[in-house]
């Protein structure tokens, strides 16, 4: 009886210590997961045809699932369309995932290469925009951009409504810089926003500019065509153009909707401009 008792308590000790050390390990794991939480991941949610989740699947998910090739690198801003996503770490990396592969990606993609095609549905770098030191992006319908801690600016995507910047009409697929604002070191660019169609910035002087597609006046410049230009293209302009009506106001953050654009103001006074459907310009009415 006294073996038997000496048995049962040692299986009972080796239970407890089992069950001790399988605490420790969930604990570990606990605080090893927490660290690389903090260190900034990127949960998502929703449809997920184009890869937009970043699963490495299309498959929906209906609860926050953290995209796993995101954990531990310290994201520290996100932006999104309808089926793309980019972010940006505090190690100013640029990632994209989502578009189906074929979206605005920023990243050369070789037709033929079968590995390649399924890139998108797990973030990738953007390798072109390696040691340029990005610090914010922003996407619009079908094109993106960066804005980097010197200032500089990076457009890529498509170009019809001449959205970007770059003074013509023609698709980029890599990040190619702005060269607008290169021509006076005076002034440097301190946030960028894309709309579907069209673009707005910030500079360090307090200056709006905005280009890209003028319908429903989401530029900002009090006109309706660009005076001038071809009759194909009257309704685009394709180079930043200074919104001259903010020039007595001190701006100090621009946004984006897809076809209307805000203003804050140093003082907190929110100036709104573009489509007014649904009474998105908040001034009461409905019209642009």
């Amino acid at each position: 009886k006294r073996a038997m008792v000496k048995r049962l308590q040692a299986d009972l000790e080796g239970e407890r210590l089992q069950a001790t050390a399988y605490t420790e390990q969930l604990e570990s794991e606990f605080h090893i997961n927490k660290d690389i939480e903090e260190r900034g991941s990127v949960y998502a949610c929703g449809t997920n045809y184009a890869g937009q989740l970043g699963q490495g699947d299309t498959e929906p998910r209906s609860v926050f699932t953290a995209v796993q090739k995101t954990r531990g690198i310290g994201v520290v801003r996100v932006a999104t369309n309808a089926d793309m996503v980019y972010a940006v770490t505090a190690d100013h990396e640029v990632l994209v995932w989502g578009g189906s592969g074929a979206g605005s990606t920023g990243i050369h993609v070789d037709a033929d290469d079968e590995w390649a095609k399924e890139m998108y549905m797990e973030p990738q770098f953007v390798t072109e925009l390696q040691g340029e030191e990005a610090t914010s992006c922003s996407v619009g319908a079908s094109h993106a951009a960066v804005c980097t801690s010197g200032g500089d600016v990076f457009v890529w995507g498509h170009n019809l409504a001449g959205q970007l910047g770059l003074t013509d009409f023609q698709k980029r697929p890599l990040p190619t810089i702005l060269t607008y604002f290169e021509t006076d070191d005076d002034i440097r660019v301190r946030q960028m926003e894309c709309g579907e169609n069209h673009c707005c910035c910030l500079t360090t002087a307090g200056a709006v500019y905005s280009w890209g597609h003028v319908d429903s006046g989401r530029l900002g410049l009090g006109v309706k065509e660009r005076f001038g230009a071809r009759a194909e293209e009257k309704l685009y302009f394709p180079a930043p153009t200074v919104v001259s009506g903010l020039s007595a106001e001190p701006i100090i953050e621009v946004s984006c909707g897809a076809a209307h654009t805000l203003a804050l103001s140093e003082e907190g006074k929110v100036f709104s401009w573009g489509l007014g459907a649904g009474g998105r310009l908040g001034l009461g009415d409905f019209h642009s």
